[in-house]
This record gives structure tokens, sequence and C-alpha cells, in this order.
């Protein structure tokens, strides 16, 4: 068979407009329970080239050192630890509060910033990354507790704006454990909200059922469906609800495996809900 390059081109429309897309900025005290885009004046430091933003965690197979076990299960596999949360960036601010931030431990006195030799709460900080996607929405990453670690490293050059590098650490709380040092947020687009996903469900066939997508924003629903054996995802007509009917007709042994979502719109764009398997079984 000859090679076709067109054939590795399998990106949907959808997933291109999934992409985020350009630099986006820092903001500090990011709530993502309200949620608003940043605007001129909220970013939380001038920046420059790139940001980089990395989350290791560590893992171990509890198998590695048993006798007589020769492969690694997930079954054994567990979380041991973060190696590291950091976020990487050049900024070009010098403001007392930007200098004490790119310090880490230190303190402000009149125009004069110093070194503490102690940790105190106010030098952690909630400093987010607020990037914005091709489809209109955004995508966020935040370290709740954010503490500089790589020390003040200034440049300067002749007829260049002086910068400095920064490498900040996202740490957790002994009062809120359960709290990620880097915590990640999707907002759709066009002021679309979706808060309950269509739920998979197993049915024995014959029997009529129903998915539910529940939304705020939206103006426009239409169900689509990816068929087993298919890539891709295809109108369902007359599907224009909240809530997707399936018939005693619809729910057959050669349905089951199939994958249904709902596209919701207004005048500004779309969202598209997760997608959720209907499972048929043999009736008895």
């Amino acid at each position: 068979m000859a090679f076709n390059i067109l054939d590795w081109e399998i990106i949907t429309k959808e997933q291109a407009e999934s992409t985020q897309y350009d630099y986006g900025c820092l903001i500090k005290n990011f709530d993502p329970e309200t949620w608003t885009n940043p605007v001129e004046g909220t970013s939380a430091f001038i920046t420059t080239n790139t940001i980089n933003i990395a989350h290791n965690v560590t893992y171990e197979n509890l198998g590695s050192d048993i006798n007589g076990i020769h492969v690694n299960y997930k079954e054994l596999e567990i979380v041991n630890g973060v190696e590291s949360s950091t976020m990487t960036f050049t900024a070009l601010g010098f403001t007392a509060n930007d200098v004490k931030t790119y310090i880490g431990a230190a303190s402000i006195s009149g125009n004069k910033v110093s070194t503490t030799l102690s940790i105190s709460d106010s030098d952690f900080q909630n400093i987010a990354w607020v990037g914005h996607k091709v489809d209109g929405g955004w995508v966020a990453c935040v370290m709740p507790y954010a503490l500089s670690t790589g020390g003040l490293n200034i440049t300067a050059n002749k007829n260049q704006k002086g910068n400095a590098s920064i490498t900040l650490t996202g740490f957790r709380s002994i009062s809120n454990k359960t709290q990620s040092e880097i915590e990640c947020y999707v907002k759709a687009p066009a002021g679309i909200e979706i808060s309950a996903q269509p739920a998979s469900k197993s049915v024995v066939e014959g029997t009529a059922t129903t998915f539910t997508v529940t939304a705020t924003g939206g103006t426009g629903y239409q169900w689509q469906l990816c068929a087993v054996g298919s890539a891709s995802y295809q109108d369902i007509s007359g599907a224009t609800t909240s809530t997707l009917s399936l018939t005693t007709a619809d729910v057959t042994l050669a349905a089951s495996g199939n994958v249904y979502r709902c596209k919701i719109t207004n005048s500004s764009g779309a969202v598209y809900s997760e997608g959720a398997v209907l499972t048929v079984t043999e009736s008895e």
C-alpha cells in the first residue's frame, strides 16, 4: 500500500479548537468558583518569553522487589510523592513587591527589600497561569501556595530591558493536605458551563433509556452519536433538547458500545459534553 501523508491527518475540528494559543498571563488570588477572565490591571507580573509549568508525581510499584513478580502490574502501582511542582518565567517588573516575590523569604521596609531568615505565611502567594483557548475558553494552572525557590537572578543588558529569572515552587498546607501543589481548571467558551455530564449506562436490550446533560448559558442542544466502529460523531436527527431519549428499537445488542455526547451552543460558540457509553446486555 502506498504511503499517503494525509492518512495521518486525523485531528478533528473540535480537537483543534480545544488547543491553547498564545502566551497567557500570571495573576494573583485566582478563584475558580467566581472565575472572571483576566483584564487589564489583574496581572501578577509583567513577563516575557516563555512560561513553563511542571508537576511531576513519583510512583512506586509494590511488586518490584517481590520474588516471583517479574513485570509491573497497574494494580500494584502507588503514588509515593510529588517530585516537583514548579512555574518558571522571566519577569520584567521591579516594584518592591515584585522583588520581594522574586526573593521568596523577604520583607519590605520603606524602599528596602531584605531577605529574611525565616519563612512567613505572607511569603506564600496564590499564583495562577491563565491561558486562552482557540474555542474561546480558558485553561488555568493554579499554585495555591507558591514560593520563589530559584533565588534572585537579574539580567541587565545595554539597550535591552532588565529582567529577572523566576522559579516558583508549589507547596501543600498542613491545614489543607488534600489541596494539590498545582490545580488545573478548564473553562468552557461562550459562557456555557456544564454542571452535570451525561452518565454512561448499562441496560437490557429493548429497554428505553435516556442521557441527560445539565448546563447553563446554552440556547441550543444537539446530541451526537459515535457508533461502534466509527471514529467520528454524527448529529442525531431531532435530538435537540438537554435529554436524549432512546426508544426500545434503539437499544439493541448492535448498539452496545455506542457513545453519545451533546453539543451545546449559544450565539458566541459551542461546547461539547463528555461522551457517555451505552452498554446493552442480553435479555434473559
